[in-house]
């Protein structure tokens, strides 16, 4: 948990960037303009460095996938059984490491800018992108939260082109077009085994606005 103090110096009212892409129907994390902190920074550091040498593991290790699949999956996991579980973190990881790779030559090798951009609750979110792109190219979005003496990442999104990408959007679509084959929500067993035929599936619309 973060203390109400930390919070506060953590984050501040900062001011919101215009942005030329609006994504339909996308949430974006509450702005503020504030340092991360040096424990934050390891984290987000040892992250990318990590899949910028294809250290997979190293990099799964920083990431609370559990959290993030109890969280958008609800009843669905709670109610799965522990092989399902395991078999969904591995598609999960599987998941963020296909994302990555996909946006590789935006990123890697270049420096990285970090900043604390809002809160969650008892979490907060930093960005990272390369230096000299500001809010009009890319860039990553971590949701962090403690963990012990550390924190892990809870949630990743990015920008592509200044539009935010919403990692949450991805389930519920799934969900969806599962239910739909079986025509009652899919338990968590069902998910996994289905999940291949949905990947690729969902389509974003972005409309440039001026």
């Amino acid at each position: 948990m973060i203390e109400a103090m930390g919070l506060r110096e953590l984050v501040s009212s900062g001011r919101t960037a215009n942005a030329l892409w609006v994504l339909l129907c996308v949430s974006c994390a509450p702005r503020g303009d504030a340092p991360p902190t040096e424990a934050m920074l390891a984290v987000v550091d040892g992250f990318e460095k990590a899949l910028t040498t294809k250290d997979y593991e190293g990099a799964h290790a920083r990431v609370d996938y559990r959290y993030r699949l109890a969280e958008t999956l609800g009843d669905i996991w709670e109610a799965g059984d522990e092989s399902a579980r395991e078999d969904l973190v591995a598609a999960t990881q599987a998941m963020m490491v296909e994302t990555s790779e996909r946006y590789r030559a935006k990123w890697v090798g270049r420096p990285m800018v970090r900043r604390v951009i809002g809160h969650e609750r008892a979490e907060v979110w930093i960005q990272s992108g390369p230096e000299g792109d500001g809010e009009s190219g890319f860039a990553w979005r971590y949701r962090l939260a403690r963990r012990g003496a550390t924190w892990a990442i809870t949630r990743r999104d990015f920008l592509v082109d200044g539009t935010p990408v919403d990692s949450t959007r991805f389930w519920p679509i799934a969900l969806r077009q599962i239910a739909a084959q079986f025509g009652r929500p899919p338990t968590l067993r069902e998910l996994v085994a289905n999940l291949p035929s949905v990947l690729g599936t969902a389509q974003m619309r972005r409309i440039r606005v001026p």
